[in-house]
């Protein structure tokens, strides 16, 4: 099929909007973020927020919101231009490195956030343990604690499994 010149913008509109589909379908980022990532992949150089803005036609708001998570989860890089005091931003398009980048951030973050419930947890069960009311609570307690520990253990080792991918990676 042979595509007029005509027809370039739609083209480009139509990748950029799917972008943004399938950035807010897999969960990665929202439709807004992954319509500036499609605009920023099909920049031949790195564009500010006012060229994001006006080429988007999107409110400097949802831009600046947008490249922020963008620069967060490694999928835009901030870079300088000579003779200008803007911020610039290119897209990441090594997209191997970016999708590991997001998967071990995210990973990483729910592991976090579990060995902190873990460690509530431990702290109930422990009190339990010394402080239930009869000698079954306290059983029942010590039985909890235990399975906590493996639940701990096994959440460290995959914490220190993942920065060492990252490390390995070089995704810092």
């Amino acid at each position: 099929m042979q595509i007029q010149s005509g027809n370039l913008e739609s083209v480009q509109e139509r990748f950029i909007d799917a972008v943004g589909r399938f950035a807010k379908e897999i969960g990665i980022t929202g439709y807004t973020e992954g319509r500036v990532f499609g605009y920023l992949m099909l920049a031949s150089k790195a564009l500010s927020q006012d060229d994001l803005v006006d080429g988007l036609q999107i409110s400097r708001g949802k831009v600046s919101t947008a490249l922020k998570i963008l620069v967060e989860q490694n999928f835009v890089k901030k870079t300088g231009v000579r003779g200008s005091r803007k911020e610039f931003y290119a897209a990441e398009l090594n997209l191997w490195k970016v999708t590991l980048s997001y998967l071990l951030h995210q990973i990483g973050g729910r592991l976090a956030n579990l060995l902190e419930v873990f460690e509530q947890i431990m702290n109930d069960g422990n009190e339990l343990k010394k402080n239930g009311q009869n000698a079954s609570e306290r059983r029942t307690a010590a039985h909890l604690v235990r399975r906590v520990e493996k639940l701990q253990g096994f959440a460290k080792a995959a914490q220190s499994l993942l920065r060492q991918i990252q490390a390995v990676a070089n995704l810092g």
